[in-house]
């Protein structure tokens, strides 16, 4: 199966339609404030386009996407760049989104280290488009993966000895020296 989630009146062809108003088109009728209605392991593709920032939960909105993909689906996402105009003018955007966002998913990239998601995405590509769009595609990853992603769990060690070290010591005060 394959779902646009947030279609508006665009639905994709071929595609089940998912938006929280009844527009021609949209197939199931959701607010995805309240996760996906889909059933678990059961997409191959997920279209997400101009969805995303207006939601309030963007961890909660992945994990659903996760839970609904197989292993190896494909995610695709469109959302404004943070520097663009039209990340901001639009009063129902809650966030923009930097090239590094989804990184936070991705098991082979450092900043994964940082929350360890049991939700996890290969960052297949980012790319900008000239309206001052991401284009991002995802690769869902489960459980069958964890053996190749344990290297990953050091790396996030590592990124956790790297903050502490990074931390600013303590200066010492002229009456610590003695002076």
């Amino acid at each position: 199966m394959n779902i646009d989630i947030g279609c508006g009146s665009h639905k994709t062809p071929g595609f089940v339609g998912i938006d929280r108003e009844a527009y021609d088109g949209v197939d199931i009728v959701h607010d995805l404030n309240y996760g996906l209605p889909i059933p678990d392991n059961s997409v191959d593709l997920v279209l997400a386009s101009h969805i995303l920032e207006h939601l309030p939960d963007t961890v909660e909105i992945m994990r659903e996407i996760w839970r609904v993909c197989k292993h190896g689906s494909q995610v695709a996402i469109s959302v404004p760049y943070y520097k663009s105009i039209g990340a901001w003018q639009d009063p129902t955007h809650v966030r923009a989104f930097t090239e590094a966002t989804f990184y936070y998913w991705d098991p082979e990239h450092p900043l994964y280290g940082v929350y360890r998601w049991k939700e996890r995405f290969k960052v297949q590509s980012i790319q900008w488009a000239t309206a001052g769009n991401l284009e991002v595609v995802l690769v869902a990853l489960k459980d069958g993966d964890i053996e190749k992603n344990q290297e990953t769990a050091l790396r996030g060690e590592n990124l956790d000895k790297a903050i502490k070290r990074a931390k600013p010591r303590r200066q010492k005060k002229k009456s610590d020296a003695g002076i």
